[in-house]
């Protein structure tokens, strides 16, 4: 398989789909350049108008082969601000390399979320760039960053595909085992095993965790939507450890956070091992409260779900002082020796 940093070459949208519509209802639109022959369809005062992109998107909504699918998700590193890029490429099912199909759309919501129709069920990339929420810090980031993650698309329910941290840091291992034989779905999965149970001193995953393109931080309280928001501020506050420390080049959050992330996909692609001491201190220096409570005030005021439904208690997955207990039920969660009076990140006082 080539390597997975995909090289998405565009493709002529009326080979897939057809440009005959003219209602622009839909963001799904596959990749092409502009030709002359738009002339002939549009009137000599609209050649303005006449981009090819809108032609696309115009063709896209009624023009639908049997067998499309509708995909939606989101991108969150925290969530990504609205009209953030998404492209999702289309992967041969046998050898995962990149059939040449590209789709785009944007975000559309301050919680990341996209939505869009793809021609037929198949495996797919998908990568968002764009700014997003820092939850520990309380603000939007200063600087673009870029998700992926590789999923299938089936014909059979409701569709989701959520790129995140945990689908960041594994994809690349993923990819080369791919490329190296295993099959897809099961590349995947002991990608995401590998670096969970590196992290799993400090993260203690569910019993069965899903896999990772599943996992939603604000999607209610469960373990897998827990792990992700837990391992989401536990970057950022090695991110914020980094920068403090002066240990490396960065000298801002955004920038400490990409290599920290960089360095562990890279690391994990060629041994399935990486070294995470920045990680475990994230997670000892984190103030859980803090991220939690920013994550349901910036739901509660961006998005229209119930922030106490939607965000998910991190306490349930954060083992902060490594004894094998969990924050929520642990007496001593920081092992100051101190009995702690809420370690639970359920507002309580």
């Amino acid at each position: 398989m080539k390597r997975m940093s995909l090289k998405l070459a565009p493709i002529v949208a009326a080979l897939l789909l057809g440009c005959s519509s003219k209602d622009k209802s839909t963001d799904t639109m596959a990749e092409t350049a502009p030709t002359d022959t738009m002339e002939e369809a549009a009137p000599t005062d609209t050649s303005d108008e006449a981009a090819p992109t809108d032609t696309m998107e115009e063709g896209l909504d009624t023009a639908e082969p049997d067998g499309a699918v509708v995909v939606s998700g989101s991108v969150q590193k925290g969530p990504f601000i609205i009209g953030s890029e998404i492209q999702v490429a289309m992967l041969d099912d046998v050898t995962g390399d990149a059939t040449g199909e590209v789709f785009h759309t944007t975000t559309r919501s301050y919680l990341g979320e996209y939505e869009l129709t793809l021609p037929r069920a198949s495996m797919v990339e998908v990568v968002g760039s764009g700014y997003y929420f820092n939850e520990l810090e309380n603000r939007t980031s200063a600087a673009f960053l870029t998700l992926h993650a590789l999923a299938e698309i089936t014909d059979e329910g409701e569709q989701n595909i959520y790129a995140n941290v945990l689908t960041q840091v594994s994809y690349l291992r993923a990819a080369r085992l791919i490329e190296e034989g295993a099959e897809f779905h099961a590349a995947i999965r002991q990608a995401e095993s590998e670096f969970m149970a590196r992290m799993s001193v400090v993260l203690i995953p569910p019993s069965a965790p899903g896999a990772a393109s599943s996992m939603n931080m604000i999607g209610g309280d469960t373990g897998d939507n827990a792990y992700l928001l837990a391992l989401s501020c536990v970057l950022l506050q090695a991110a914020v450890d980094d920068v403090e420390d002066g240990e490396g080049v960065e000298t801002n959050t955004e920038a400490a956070l990409q290599s920290i992330l960089n360095v562990a996909a890279l690391e994990l692609e060629e041994t399935g091992m990486f070294e995470a001491s920045k990680w475990i201190n994230g997670a000892h220096n984190l103030n859980t409260q803090t991220c939690f409570k920013n994550m349901k005030t910036f739901v509660r005021d961006e998005g229209s779900l119930d922030e106490a439904i939607a965000v998910p208690n991190i306490a349930r997955i954060l083992d902060s002082d490594g004894d094998g207990i969990v924050d929520m039920i642990d007496d001593d969660a920081d092992g100051d020796g101190f009995t702690e009076e809420d370690g639970d990140c359920d507002d309580s006082e």
